[in-house]
């Protein structure tokens, strides 16, 4: 079964200024998808973001400065593959 991947992109136009605004509205709609666990690392102009629902982890990155999203993954947590990200 492939996990089914929810659309975390932002609104265009309305695209947060500052890595902060970014991560409130990441957690402020993965959390209504029911995600938890979320964790950010940002790495440049980059932000990763990961989340877990049950054994399902979401992975995605976006451009801080356009809050574009670039990509985005999901896998189930343990499987093949799993970076463990959110291990700890």
């Amino acid at each position: 079964m492939t996990p089914q991947m929810p659309c975390l992109k932002l609104t265009p136009g309305r695209g947060p200024q500052c890595p902060q605004q970014l991560r409130s509205a990441l957690e402020v709609k993965l959390s209504r998808l029911g995600y938890g666990r979320i964790c950010f690392i940002e790495e440049g102009a980059d932000l990763l973001v990961t989340a877990r629902k049950g054994d399902l982890v979401l992975g995605a990155v976006y451009d801080v400065p356009s809050g574009a999203l670039m990509a985005q993954n999901t896998w189930q947590a343990g499987g093949a593959g799993d970076p463990d990200l959110l291990a700890g």
